[in-house]
């Protein structure tokens, strides 16, 4: 590698970071060669330069480029420095430092581990690089490695002791220091922090997506369909964007889009304001905007909850598309919707009430590899307030945001008054809520023999049961045939009665659902 192209590829704040020298606002730096309280150096990004103004530095005055800094920091000579240059890029194998050391040591710990094992299992964590310090290394063949990067503190106390060590690297991609996940309670920065997690950005990079931390920057990094068009990068907690992020994003010279997804709380949405107000001061020509997360989840939350890439991709996804498949009517008791990021299970929906009211039962359901999540709930679609608060409810149920939901339900309430208009044009009198259930002669033969059983109470109780209805046997089984009795001339009648809180409405509620929508009443 030339001298040119060395200067060229090896960016002063990388030196800056090497030999933890902190690049303060305005590009002011304190000197590293004099003893300086107030920062009387100068970073110069244009020219890749930094200079000291101060008349106590015996450097003062004299521009320096990445190797004469090297050279002075390092004492060497200027082919020395040349080489510690192209180690800082990765261009050769280099020499191994204290903390490369200790690096490899938390890697091995974390097979030694089963509980920090289980801990990153349970947070579905797989291919992620990442380490283990139990704090217990005083005595250990590291222990002088340890303490030279801070692992143990000068009172010989352990930095991060029983927790997850996740690398921070400089713009070269060297490990320069450490972030500490517990597995109990709490994380940890090392004092002086230098370096990015997982590194900084390719200077090639056009979209980049910030996280609130490290264990949420973990997570997408191990779905393929996200790192395949983003890059990640993760923020110190939500008021954790550095100069270094700073730098870093501004070293990407196609960027094009940043992407800011910090938890779904009060204090991640302040967060998500102020840094898009500061990234739209500081980004020239780059677009910035916010993925807003369901109520009171993060990242890694919606991947626990859900194991689904999908999910992700939809939240980047900027633009909603129209869905393919629209409302299936063909059981007009249980109309179907698929939606763009969720299907909807419309009942009890009454069309002879008039164009002012949408009022039903709304069941939303998101799939899941155990199985579906869903949330229900009565609510009229015409009110803005009541479909609100409906997507709140469901938004922290099923894991997607409430805003999506409310895009899917305003193409729902579009169908449905299609499908009312329809059924109005037909000159049909019938309401979903009235459309008769028709058997097909198999399940006719079915249910008669089902009701010939000599043991049909007994059944019917089970079955009951299965419901998830429990206890008071003989209380549901007598409901049930007083609620079936509507179809007799001389219809039964029951009043339930007992204490506040017994479970009288579920009960009740439980029994109606077993008669079919088109008879049943509440």
């Amino acid at each position: 590698m030339e001298i040119k192209e060395l200067k060229e590829r090896l960016l002063m704040p990388v030196v800056l970071s090497h030999y933890r020298v902190d690049l303060q606002k305005n590009n002011r730096i304190c000197c590293p060669f004099h003893d300086d309280k107030t920062p009387s150096m100068h970073y110069f990004p244009k020219t890749q330069t930094v200079q000291c103004f101060s008349s106590n530095c015996v450097h003062g005055g004299k521009t320096l480029d990445v190797i004469s800094f090297i050279q002075i920091k390092e004492n060497c000579t200027t082919h020395e420095a040349i080489m510690q240059g192209k180690r800082m890029l990765g261009e050769e194998v280099p020499r191994d430092q204290p903390i490369d050391k200790v690096w490899r040591g938390l890697q091995a710990a974390l097979h030694k581990n089963s509980k920090a094992q289980e801990y990153l299992k349970a947070r579905c964590l797989g291919a992620v690089e990442v380490g283990y310090y139990s704090g217990k290394w005083g005595r250990s063949k590291l222990a002088k490695e340890a303490r030279e990067v801070g692992l143990i503190t000068g009172a010989g106390k352990a930095w991060a002791a029983n927790c997850l060590i996740f690398p921070l690297r400089n713009a070269a991609g060297r490990v320069v220091s450490f972030y500490g996940r517990s597995l109990t309670k709490g994380h940890y920065y090392q004092t002086g922090r230098h370096g990015l997690y997982p590194g900084s950005p390719s200077r090639k990079a056009k979209k980049v997506i910030l996280t609130e931390c490290v264990i949420d920057a973990a997570t997408l990094l191990q779905l393929p369909s996200i790192k395949a068009d983003y890059e990640i990068l993760a923020l110190f907690g939500t008021n954790g964007f550095t100069k270094e992020h700073e730098l870093a994003l501004k070293a990407c010279d196609g960027l094009e889009e940043v992407i800011i997804i910090l938890d779904g709380d009060e204090p991640g949405r302040l967060g998500s304001e102020k840094l898009l107000s500061e990234l739209n001061s500081k980004l020239d020509k780059v677009k910035v905007r916010v993925v807003d997360l369901p109520e009171k989840l993060d990242v890694n939350e919606i991947w626990v909850n859900h194991l689904n890439e999908e999910i992700f991709v939809d939240l980047l996804q900027e633009v909603v598309l129209t869905p393919s498949i629209h409302l299936d009517t063909s059981d007009p008791s249980n109309l179907h919707y698929k939606g763009v990021h969720a299907e909807y299970y419309i009942k009890g929906l009454k069309l002879s009430k008039g164009l002012d009211s949408m009022k039903m039962t709304l069941i939303t359901s998101v799939p899941h590899p155990r199985k579906p999540l869903k949330a229900r709930g009565k609510v009229e679609l015409y009110e803005d307030v009541a479909v609100e608060k409906y997507c709140a409810r469901a938004s922290r149920k099923v894991g997607i945001s409430a805003e999506l939901l409310e895009v899917d339900i305003n193409l729902l309430v579009e169908e449905l008054e299609k499908y009312r208009e329809r059924v109005a044009a037909s000159g049909a009198t019938s309401t979903a809520a009235t459309q008769p259930t028709r058997l097909g002669s198999l399940a006719a033969k079915k249910a008669e023999f089902f009701l010939q059983a000599p043991d049909l109470f007994d059944r019917l109780n089970d079955l009951i049961g299965e419901s998830g209805i429990v206890g008071e046997e003989r209380t549901r089984l007598l409901l049930l045939l007083v609620a079936s009795s509507y179809k007799n001339s001389n219809t039964l009648h029951a009043l339930i009665q007992g204490s506040s809180g017994t479970g009288k409405t579920l009960l009740m509620r439980k029994i109606m659902e077993m008669i079919p929508g088109a008879d049943r009443h509440v």
